[in-house]
């Protein structure tokens, strides 16, 4: 899968913080920001939909973290 803006994704490694307090185990849904230069950036949000972190990863990399579109 191709990154690009808007595209929300659940984290193949990431476990979403709100749903293990709970007790679930989810994956972290995130939120691809912008792919620039190989770059892929995302924001990791939390069960509210809102951002919690933004991280990065090479565009490459990309395939290995995408467990599937959300």
């Amino acid at each position: 899968m191709k990154p690009s803006s808007g595209l929300r994704f659940a984290h193949a490694r990431l476990v979403c913080q709100d749903a293990l307090s709970k007790g679930h185990h989810s994956p972290a849904i995130c939120e691809v920001i912008r792919v620039a230069e190989n770059i892929v950036w995302y924001s990791v949000l939390g069960g509210d939909g809102m951002p919690v972190s933004r991280e990065w990863c090479e565009e490459a990399r990309f395939p290995e973290i995408c467990a599937n579109a959300a």
